[in-house]
């Protein structure tokens, strides 16, 4: 005997107000919640394990839109693909599509100053000792005391050399 789908009526979810499961058919269902959040879910079953993913808000995607979403997820499963799995690598994807966009629309870094150099190549105060507290002023403090230190010595050396000349 075979299940049935479309079993829900687009005028009969418009006026469901009731919190609960409701069954399109085919793994498809409406999740409404006690605040009146309306949710569109598909639902499945793969080796004793139940998968459940999230495919919008009711008010985002109609009830024809929902079964075309779970229509897709179920042609995935009969595939044997895993449709959360999917949209998991996809997003990824995506993730990195837009850092590498990113990184390429960033103007390439010009000469590195010499006074920058103590906050990029001196390890931080905790890496140097993990017991030390680094809240409050504690950090600028040792940043600051760096950069006083480098400054005072690129001082002296350039005064050298100019007094050798």
């Amino acid at each position: 005997m075979s299940r049935s789908i479309h079993k829900l009526k687009a005028r009969r979810l418009e006026t469901l107000s009731t919190p609960g499961w409701y069954g399109d058919g085919g793994g498809l269902w409406l999740r409404i919640k006690t605040n009146g959040s309306k949710s569109w879910k598909f639902i499945w079953n793969r080796d004793k394990v139940r998968r459940e993913m999230g495919l919008g808000s009711y008010a985002a995607y109609t009830l024809d839109d929902a079964r075309e979403m779970a229509a897709a997820a179920r042609n995935l499963l009969k595939e044997g693909h895993d449709p959360i799995e999917l949209r998991q690598a996809e997003k990824e994807e995506e993730k990195v599509e837009r850092e590498k966009a990113k990184q390429e629309a960033q103007p390439a870094a010009g000469p590195q100053r010499f006074l920058s150099t103590p906050r990029n190549i001196l390890p931080p105060m905790r890496a140097v000792d993990p017991t030390r507290s680094i809240s409050g002023s504690g950090p600028t403090r040792w940043r600051s005391t760096q950069r006083g230190f480098a400054t005072s010595r690129l001082i002296r050396s350039t005064h050298r050399m100019s007094r050798k000349r």
